[in-house]
Parts: C-alpha cells; structure tokens; sequence
C-alpha cells in the first residue's frame, strides 16, 4: 500500500513540474509572439514534446491563457488583500509595502505580464472582465492608501487616481525591461522611489519664514483645487 502511494504521489509531483513547464513557456511564447500566433506545436516544441504528448496535460490554447490569466489576477488581488490586511504605521509605509510586493510579483513574473499588456485586447470576454475586476481592486487599493495618506497631511494633495496610476504603471514596466537577479533591491528602491514622488517635501529647520509662508500658500492652493465646487464655503 505504502509503495502505491509512493509511486502514485510521484507520477503527481511530475505531472504538476510538466505542467508548470508548459503554463512557463506558453505565457514566453504568447507574450513573444502574440496568442493568436502561437499554436499547440510551438508549445509542445518548446518543452521538448510531441503535440499528441501535449493533449495529456491540456486540451487547448485557451486552456493555457486562461491558466496565465487567472493565476496573474488571483495572485495579485490576494497581494493586495494581504498588504492592506497589514497593521502598517502610516500609509507611506503601506504604500511602500505595496509597491515592493507588486514589483517583486511582477518582476518574478515577466512574461505574464507582458502577455496581458500585450494580448489584452484579446483576451476572451470572460477572461477579460476578471482581468479588468483585478485591475480595478489594485487601482482603488492604492487610491484609498494615497487619499489617506493626503487626509494625514503625508501626501502631497494631488490627484489621488493620477498619483495610483502613475505608481501602478511604474511597478507594470519592471516586466519590459528586469532581467537581472537582484530584484529585491530594484523592488526596495522603486518602492522608495514611488513613496517619495508624493510625499511632502521634509523642509530643513533653515527654511525663511517667506519660504514657508510661499509652501502654505501653495499647498492650500492645490488642495482648493481637489475640493468639489459646491464644497466651497464661498460656493
């Protein structure tokens, strides 16, 4: 009995590495040649296997690209959940957390994320709207945490969306371009980098009082500018 369930737990363990081999070099080839100009054969050719061999561990194209996208969107929607769930100090801390953990997701994950930048379009209707749910929990995730970070005079009083945006395509580009090993000092400075392009300047003790007084008025004229028309006490 014992052997049995030996023999059978290894014939598991390699059937999920040919597997994970196939997802790897499928999400290489869609992102390189686009899903559409990829066919069962170059996947097969690509693991070293015939086409009739690739039949025993997926049916179809759409099978692959919809094991890329949904492992892609769950991962990165539970990251989020995970980061927001932490008790972190301020909201500069969370967002730095957050920025890291994404950059190390898709830093680790390349050409997932090309494929998705770059086969968007056309993905299938059902494959696209979770695409598109997972982007927009992400977008809110890091609107709510730069809003916070605004309400405790952290953050600049820009565009909160604007500001999210703009981290969000920062983090996305690290897949065109990391091909290095030592990601976890790229994530650790683009963390601090994103942070810091929306803190609020740290003036030195040195600071004129003309200077200070020039920084007041600017802040307050961004901050009017967020504020809806009809919250104006002069409205």
């Amino acid at each position: 009995m014992a052997d049995s369930d030996t023999t059978g737990s290894t014939a598991a363990m390699r059937r999920d590495l040919v597997e994970d081999e196939l997802f790897d070099k499928a999400s290489q080839l869609f992102a390189e040649k686009g899903f559409a100009g990829t066919t069962l054969q170059d996947i097969a050719s690509a693991v070293g296997m015939s086409r009739p061999s690739l039949y025993r561990y997926v049916r179809s194209k759409e099978e692959l690209l919809e094991r890329v996208v949904r492992d892609v969107t769950e991962t990165a929607g539970n990251l989020v959940d995970e980061v927001l769930c932490e008790n972190a100090e301020t909201p500069d801390v969370q967002l730095r957390r957050l920025i890291v953990s994404m950059v190390e997701l898709v830093g680790s994950n390349p050409a997932e994320y090309r494929l998705l930048a770059q086969n968007e379009s056309s993905l299938p209707s059902e494959l696209a709207a979770r695409h598109r749910s997972t982007r927009h929990k992400v977008l809110e995730a890091v609107t709510g945490v730069i809003s916070e970070g605004q309400r405790q005079a952290r953050f600049s009083p820009v565009d909160p969306r604007t500001a999210a945006l703009s981290i969000i395509a920062m983090w996305n580009s690290v897949a065109l371009w990391h091909h290095s090993d030592n990601l976890t000092t790229i994530a650790r400075d683009i963390g601090e980098m994103g942070v810091r392009s929306i803190s609020v300047p740290e003036h030195s003790a040195g600071s004129t009082p003309h200077e200070l007084i020039a920084l007041a008025r600017e802040t307050l004229d961004r901050l009017e500018v967020t504020i809806p028309a009809a919250d104006h006490p002069h409205g």
